[in-house]
């Protein structure tokens, strides 16, 4: 039998909630273990590595950072309606074949990929990411849906994120996808309210082992209704590392109403 907790995610809370955890830093497995149901909205999603408070602050999700389920939780603390779809594995990588004409970054919830939504940056205390968002998606199940919620007397007043191979990776250690062929970068998007000025980019990390794509942006006023943006690329040799493959950054001087909200779906790599 399980015992129904509340757990508030938070390096003193989880301290406080669980002294015995003895260093493990799967906040999520260990109330698996210890037969506890993590009450709806304590375990939200994939873990969240670009958290700072240290401990088990970034390990709360009840899947990995790469939105894999972690072992044993799929079917007691992860409880969407319906079966989960069957697990993709390497002989059948649907994301990536340098045969297809499309690489995603993100298409929905749960799905296989090599990038993951790590690199935070700026007001990164602001920030809300929901890479299972269910209300009107772009297509499928889901979408993702960004939040950056500013406090005028605070932080530097920009924020943004980026999807990166491996997870958290600046540049500092061996990583990113040999895309080369692919030529164009295609995602979906649309606002909360909408006139929320965001500025879309891949490439761009720098450090030993970053990008050799140069960054490449483009800057979008934002509308209500679901709209395809696109960024051409140069394809070849720039393509041969791609760490930081999508990002996005917003700034409170560009939109002053203090604070932005918007959906992403269909993030792709295409071969023209």
């Amino acid at each position: 039998m399980f015992e129904d907790v509340d757990i508030i995610a938070g390096n003193a809370n989880a301290v406080r909630t669980y002294s015995a955890l003895n260093g493990m830093d799967d906040a999520a497995a260990y109330a698996q273990r210890k037969g506890l149901r993590v009450s709806a909205g304590a375990s939200l999603g994939p873990d969240e590595m670009f958290k700072s408070e240290g401990g088990v602050g970034s390990h709360w999700g009840v899947m990995a950072s790469n939105r894999t389920p972690k072992p044993g939780l799929s079917s007691s603390l992860l409880a969407p309606a319906g079966a989960l779809p069957p697990r993709r594995t390497a002989k059948n990588p649907t994301w990536f074949s340098k045969d297809e004409r499309t690489y995603s970054i993100y298409t929905e919830w749960q799905q296989n990929t090599d990038y993951v939504p790590s690199g935070a940056m700026g007001d990164t205390w602001a920030l809300d990411t929901d890479e299972c968002w269910l209300r009107n998606p772009h297509a499928g199940k889901s979408a993702t849906h960004v939040g950056y919620w500013p406090q005028r007397d605070a932080g530097v007043h920009w924020a943004g994120t980026y999807w990166q191979t491996p997870s958290g990776n600046w540049g500092d250690e061996p990583g990113g996808k040999d895309l080369r062929g692919y030529n164009r970068l295609v995602f979906y998007a649309r606002g909360d309210h909408g006139g929320e000025t965001i500025h879309f980019f891949t490439g761009g990390i720098t450090g030993r082992h970053g990008d050799t794509l140069k960054k490449h942006q483009t800057d979008v006023r934002l509308t209500k209704d679901w709209r395809q943006y696109t960024i051409d690329l140069p394809g070849g040799p720039a393509m041969r590392r791609i760490v930081g493959a999508f990002g996005w950054s917003a700034s409170l001087e560009e939109n002053p109403r203090g604070g932005v909200g918007f959906c992403l779906d269909d993030i792709e790599f295409i071969r023209r």
